[in-house]
């Protein structure tokens, strides 16, 4: 979707509640293979510091020492904040 869609533009008009949860370790690029040249492609944490700005209630939860797949790194840690999250 993120190659495809312009998903972008529809962030301000998300409703629902949104809790990123980002490793910021992630080296993970938006069309890093495909960027036009000059362009620099933004990282999953780039992108998100950006998105939650753009959303109306939305908010970023930073794991400073994990990667692209937080969940699978440490499940306890995710679920934990996971489960937070919902609760609230």
């Amino acid at each position: 979707m993120i190659q495809t869609q312009p998903v972008a533009a529809e962030l301000p008009d998300l409703r629902a509640p949104l809790t990123l949860i980002i490793g910021q370790t992630d080296r993970t690029a938006f069309r890093g293979a495909t960027a036009p040249v000059g362009i620099r492609p933004r990282t999953v944490p780039q992108a998100a510091e950006i998105a939650v700005h753009r959303v109306r209630n939305a908010t970023l939860v930073r794991l400073p020492e994990l990667g692209h797949s937080p969940q699978v790194e440490d499940p306890g840690r995710f679920l934990r904040i996971l489960f937070e999250t919902l609760a609230e």
